[in-house]
């Protein structure tokens, strides 16, 4: 066998230049400068530092720069995990939007429909903040510098959060949990459910945001923090609105209830007087359809108060007030109680110049009359309701406004017309033969 002659010193170094060069692609040895020699051609070595050293050049303009750039500089600078963070925010989503059979439709007109928000699209308009801001968490994480960690991933969590990016968004908020668990900070973790509760509100997500908003209060009044505390209340009175509003339109009337309980149980707590009015309104009105009349005449009431205490006086909630009162005492069988909420009712409506409000109370009042057989105030108000549903319009408002007024008007006359039929058939001929004026 025939042995290769070794290597000279020199022609082994050069080919472990040759090897170096083809390791390293152009694209990342234009980003570097003073490169170590052992990445250099023989001709450069002389001018090279001892030993070499990797230094980056001077920031190019990264609005002229792609993401696959911005990808090898971050990986060339040895944050290995910042560069996979990226690479997946600016590349891999968009890879899923593609994908999305939602986005498929034909004759979609992009400049109406609704504008769509992926990961990648907002990644790749904040490509320079991003990606300092992945380095800084990376860098803070290696160095044990937990709440630099956790500043750093919640700014870049805010940055998709204005962008919409919900989910990564939360990801990043979820990140800031960790870190402020890990580390037994009270007060970072009590932010970070604050913020994701902000976040699934904002993303429609009202169950995850009440449970993030529970659990922030549940974290403040354990460590004694008040503003904390208020702060988590005031979340919580929207959220648990909103929830009991969606279990009523999805006809869960018990789960609604303990909602609006809720809500005004957290409203009395951070003082939310507006808030608490508000609920104990539509759970007086809710209380009534499920027939509890005495439950609902005390919220209506809670209510009216606050109306009435208030500067100057809330009017319209009066109206509403009054109103949904006088249904309650109506349906309870208390006519009287009825008649002066409805009064009370048409009287601020008139003052305000509500004519909606103005027409529903004259029709229950003219209602009311009719069932007592008072004829005569049922006519006026009737009448009264007539003319208003001219006024403000619509087909089936006047429909039935005239439906009523004539009947009111009939009954009113029946009992002439029955003493004429028992008593004075006579005359009752005659008019049916001459048409002359019933006396």
């Amino acid at each position: 066998m025939i042995r290769r002659p070794p290597r000279s010193p020199l022609s082994s170094s050069s080919a472990a230049s040759d090897v170096y060069k083809r390791q390293m692609p152009d694209s990342i040895r234009a980003q570097w400068k003073n490169l170590p020699t052992a990445f250099l051609p023989q001709s450069e070595r002389r001018q090279a530092p001892e030993g070499g050293y990797l230094e980056p050049m001077e920031e190019q303009d990264y609005e002229e720069e792609d993401k696959q750039t911005v990808c090898i500089q971050t990986l060339v600078a040895g944050n290995c995990k910042a560069y996979i963070e990226l690479f997946y925010l600016s590349h891999m989503a968009n890879a899923e939007a593609e994908e999305d059979p939602s986005d498929k439709g034909e004759g979609k007109d992009e400049e109406s429909g609704p504008r769509q928000v992926t990961t990648d699209s907002v990644a790749n308009n904040h490509l320079p903040l991003l990606r300092e801001l992945l380095t800084t968490a990376e860098n803070a994480a290696r160095a044990n510098e937990a709440m630099h960690c956790y500043e750093a991933n919640q700014q870049i969590a805010e940055l998709f959060e204005d962008g919409e990016a919900w989910e990564a968004s939360q990801t990043y908020y979820e990140k800031c949990l960790r870190i402020s668990k890990d580390c037994g900070n009270s007060e970072g973790e009590a932010g970070a459910y604050c913020r994701l509760g902000q976040l699934h509100e904002s993303a429609g997500n009202n169950e995850l945001a009440l449970e993030h908003h529970e659990k922030y209060l549940g974290l403040a009044n354990a460590s004694g923090m008040e503003d904390e505390s208020s702060e988590a209340l005031k979340s919580l009175v929207g959220t648990y609105m909103i929830r009991a509003e969606e279990m009523e339109a999805q006809g869960e009337q018990e789960k609604a209830v303990e909602y609006y309980e809720c809500c005004i149980r957290s409203a009395q707590e951070c003082y939310d007087a507006h808030s608490e009015g508000i609920a104990n309104h539509r759970l007086g009105k809710l209380w009534l359809d499920l027939g509890e009349t005495v439950k609902s005449i005390s919220h209506q009431k809670a209510y009216l108060e606050y109306c009435k205490s208030v500067s100057p006086e809330d009017q319209e909630g009066i109206v509403a007030a009054s109103a949904s009162l006088a249904d309650a005492y109506h349906t309870a069988g208390d006519v009287d109680e009825a008649v002066s909420n409805l009064r009370l009712c048409l009287e601020i409506a008139e003052a305000t110049q509500s004519l909606e409000a103005q027409t529903q109370a004259c029709n229950n009042l003219g209602l009311i009359y009719m069932k007592q057989d008072n004829f005569v105030k049922a006519v006026e108000c009737f009448q009264r309701n007539f003319e208003i549903a001219c006024s403000i319009g619509g087909k089936a408002l006047i429909d039935n406004a005239k439906v009523n007024l004539g009947v009111a008007k009939g009954k009113s006359k029946m009992g002439k017309f029955m003493d004429l039929v028992c008593k004075d058939l006579p005359s009752l001929i005659q008019w049916k033969n001459n048409r002359t004026k019933l006396t």
